[in-house]
This record gives C-alpha cells, sequence and structure tokens, in this order.
C-alpha cells in the first residue's frame, strides 16, 4: 500500500495494518501462524536442492549436444540457476527471521549450510542489513531502497538491469559491506572475517567447484562453475532481486526525499509463477504488517483478509503477479514514451501548419499592395502604431 506518511516513520503505517489485521484475526490464530516449521522448512529446501542438481546434471550433459543445442540450453540453465539463487536467497530471508527453527542456533546452522553460504553468503550479514529494511521501509536509511526506487530519467531501469547483469551492482554491494560505507553494512565488516564463515564459503564453493571439475576437466570445469554457479549468483539474482523489489515496494512518489511512503505489495499469481519467481516471497504485504510469521503462516493468513474483503476495500496491496505488474509497468512506460512522441510530432504539424499559413498571408498580402508607391501597412505593423503589445519570438 502506497500512502503519505507523518513523522512516524514506516513503523507508524506497518502498526495502523497491524492493529487492523489483529481486529480481524483472532489472537490464538495468529500465535499458531507464528510457529516456525523445522518439517516445512527441510521440505521447501530439499525441492529447491533437487531442482538445483537437476539444473547441474544438465549442465554437465551440455557437451554432449550440438553446439547450437549447448548455446541454448546453457542460457536455458544459466536462467534457471537465477531464479533458483533467487529461491536460495528467500530461504536466507527466512533463516533471518528464525523461521527455519524454534531453535537461533540451529536456525542459523540450517540456513548457513543449506543455502546461504552456496550464495557466498551467511545469514549473520544479511540479518542486520534486513532489520534496517523492515525499520525505515520507504525511507532514506532502507538498504534495499536503490532496488526498488527507479529515477524518473528516460532509460534508467534499463541502465540498472544492465549494471546487475554485468556484475556492477553485486560488486558495489560486496565492496560496501566489506568497507563498512555504506547502509548495505548493517553487519560490521569483522563479521565478513569471522573463520567459521569464511571456511563454510569455502568448502561449499569447492563442493561446487569439484563436481564440475570432475566431470568436465579442469579448464572447462572452471569455465562451467564461472558460468553455471558464479554467473546466477552475481549478475541473474541481482536482476531478478531488482525486478521483484520494484513489485513490492515501488512507488513514484518516493523519488521526492520530502514524500515518505510505505509500500508493500502482494504478488500472488499462478502456482508456477509463484514457485519460480515468488518463492515463498509472495506474500510480501502481509509479511511486511506481521514479520513474526512464517511463509506457510502467511499463506493461511492471506486467505483469511481476503475472505474479510480487506482486499476488495484496498486492492493497491495486490500487484496481480510479479510478471503482471512489471509488463503492466513496461506497456504503461511504452504507452507514455509513444505519447511523447505524438505530441512532439502534433507540435511539429502545427509549426508547419501556421509557417505554410503566415507565408501564404505574406503573398497575399504582397499581391495586393499598391502600385503608386504608397507603402502597404501590415496588420502586426498597425497593431504596434496603435499602441498594442507584441508577443517577442519564442
Amino acid at each position: 500500500m502506497a500512502t503519505q506518511r507523518g513523522n512516524g516513520g514506516s513503523a507508524g503505517k506497518e502498526r495502523v495494518w497491524r492493529e487492523q489485521v489483529e481486529a480481524l484475526v483472532d489472537p490464538d490464530e495468529l500465535r499458531s501462524l507464528a510457529q516456525p516449521s523445522l518439517s516445512d522448512s527441510i521440505m521447501a529446501t530439499a525441492v529447491l536442492w533437487l531442482e538445483v542438481v537437476v539444473l547441474l546434471t544438465a549442465a554437465n550433459l551440455l557437451p554432449r549436444l550440438p553446439l547450437g543445442w549447448a548455446i541454448v540450453g546453457g542460457i536455458l540453465i544459466v536462467g534457471l540457476m537465477g531464479l533458483r539463487m533467487n529461491a536460495f536467497g528467500v530461504i536466507v530471508h527466512e533463516g533471518s527471521h528464525g523461521f527455519l527453527a524454534k531453535s537461533r542456533k540451529l536456525n542459523d546452522r540450517l540456513c548457513n549450510w543449506a543455502v546461504a553460504f552456496w550464495t557466498i553468503n551467511s545469514v549473520e550479514e544479511y540479518r542486520p542489513t534486513h532489520r534496517l529494511h523492515h525499520r525505515y521501509l520507504g525511507q532514506e536509511r532502507d538498504p534495499d531502497r536503490t532496488f526498488y526506487l527507479v529515477p524518473a530519467r528516460r532509460g534508467a531501469l534499463t541502465g540498472l538491469l544492465l549494471q546487475d547483469l554485468l556484475g556492477v551492482t553485486a560488486f558495489r554491494r560486496a565492496t560496501n559491506r566489506i568497507a563498512g560505507t555504506s547502509q548495505e553494512s548493517g553487519a560490521p565488516a569483522s563479521l565478513l572475517a569471522r573463520p567459521q564463515l569464511l571456511i563454510g564459503k569455502a568448502v561449499t564453493q569447492l563442493v561446487v567447484l569439484g563436481q564440475f571439475l570432475l566431470f568436465q576437466g579442469v579448464l572447462r570445469g572452471v569455465l562451467f562453475y564461472v558460468v553455471f554457479w558464479l554467473l546466477p549468483i552475481i549478475c541473474m539474482y541481482p536482476m531478478i532481486l531488482r525486478l521483484k523489489t520494484i513489485t513490492e515496494h515501488y512507488d513514484p512518489g518516493l523519488r521526492d526525499p520530502a514524500n515518505i511512503r510505505w509500500t508493500a505489495r502482494t504478488s500472488v499469481a499462478g502456482r508456477i509463477q509463484n514457485h519460480l519467481v515468488g518463492a515463498r516471497m509472495e506474500y510480501h504485504f502481509e509479511h511486511h504488517v506481521l514479520p513474526a510469521i512464517p511463509y506457510r503462516g502467511l499463506k493461511r493468513l492471506h486467505g483469511q483478509l481476503g475472505q474479510s474483503g480487506v482486499f476488495d476495500s484496498h486492492g493497491e496491496v495486490l500487484s496481480g503477479g510479479y510478471v503482471h505488474y512489471l509488463a503492466r509497468a513496461v506497456t504503461a512506460s511504452f504507452g507514455s514514451a509513444r505519447r511523447t512522441k505524438a505530441t512532439a510530432a502534433n507540435a511539429a504539424n502545427t509549426a508547419n501548419a501556421t509557417a505554410t499559413t503566415t507565408a501564404a498571408t505574406s503573398t497575399a498580402a504582397n499581391a495586393t499592395a499598391p502600385k503608386n508607391g504608397s507603402t502597404a501597412v501590415s496588420p502586426a505593423a498597425a497593431s504596434t502604431a496603435a499602441g498594442e503589445s507584441r508577443t517577442p519570438p519564442r
């Protein structure tokens, strides 16, 4: 929802929504929805890893295909692996809230060794930064603001997506975290050098590299590791994350720093889109209103709010799905560009018609000018002589 806020900050609007939801849902039901489920976490992670293993196997089989088919298959694998890295990121997000297990120690270990280390990340690094996102949503101090705030200039989004695909975004965020020079450094820089985190990241990356070396040899194995593992993490994942975050939080009013707005949208669509793109993050409005409820509970809460008629009166908190929202935004952008071109063309046609009319009038005036040596007076000169002011040329 996008609404202008006063001095209460992001928490103010969230508090209003939370009170409304708590008035609609029984407190015991809310407590039940907030319970973490280890079995649900293990099942979700297992399904995700099954998909990743299938993609890795497909990548190792590419050399057996004709070159053309291998290139097409490789591009498809990189794209799908990027979507799965996004799903890994969502599990890290769940772990940062303590949703994977009731025990914080078990939650963090499961999060790191099951998903985070494999993406060269850790829940300890992600958690402090994500807390800032919830606390300062829509404000300058929100570390995710650079992802969902698109400048007004033409081609801005295209430029940002190119930065993502070229790895510039990932490099910038990594260096900011290490240097502690921006709000990306929600976690202290010293945390990045913690031995157990470095060892976990190194071990997991060596496992992925090792299986490529085993099946492809040294040179091709290193190449496959870069293309089919690092590229999805460093290039594809930031682009997917940006597009999702825009869908969840974008509001053009945020371009004005004085106009702080709280914006969060749910992006439920079909099963395939929810699984591939949403990846357990699609109930984002509910998540920001009640951040203590894990995905399974948010899904049930969304159903109850729908039955209560909340979305009938507040349809702005629904995006219609990531693909639908982004397609509508692109269409609107193109439509705006076409309208701008049409307006310019109409202005040019009007100017040409005016010039033609002026020339014709001048020719007619010259043709009717007196031939006995007297001087013809133009309408403009007559007006000036009469004391009328003239509009200066533009």
